[in-house]
């Protein structure tokens, strides 16, 4: 009986690990892939909801240092909304879903707004629900648009 156990219980490890997920891209902290100060956190589970989603941390550029995530988001809030794209908002929201930071009712609440409503709805959505999701928002921007995120100085 203790032998079956045993084996059961290393099967479980092993589906674990398996299921554990990586954002493309997302290598060691400090590599050529992810800079260092990002954290990669295991996907939750359904069999084990104690896990978090992998989300990035955003790692501020210099001009954002010591200033926490949502109040970035509040700071850069209106040049967000005039020049963030319709099909940016898009990918960012493909982002935060399997992230967890938003939900798919979250996602169809937004689906037939014009595009700066539907800026104005994902940037203050995220920011209301703090630092982290913020953050989350941040990688997903810097990684989908690096111009705008330039000139908004986040990166």
């Amino acid at each position: 009986m203790g032998r079956i156990r045993e084996k059961i219980r290393e099967k479980v490890m092993e589906l674990r690990e398996e299921e554990q997920v990586q954002l493309p891209g997302s290598g060691p902290s400090g590599t050529a892939d992810v800079p260092a100060g990002t954290l990669n956190i295991p996907a939750r589970t359904p069999d084990d909801p104690a896990k978090t989603p992998n989300v990035q941390v955003w790692t501020p550029s210099p001009s954002w240092k010591n200033v926490p995530a949502d109040k970035v988001l509040m700071s850069i809030r209106k040049e967000f909304i005039e020049r963030v794209s319709e099909p940016v908002l898009d990918k960012l929201l493909d982002n935060l879903l399997p992230w967890r930071v938003i939900t798919d009712s979250e996602v169809e609440s937004v689906k037939g707004l014009s595009r700066e409503e539907k800026a104005r709805e994902v940037i203050d959505m995220v920011r209301k629900k703090g630092p982290k999701a913020s953050s989350a928002l941040l990688v997903a921007l810097c990684k989908e648009d690096p111009c705008v995120s330039t000139e908004l100085k986040l990166m």
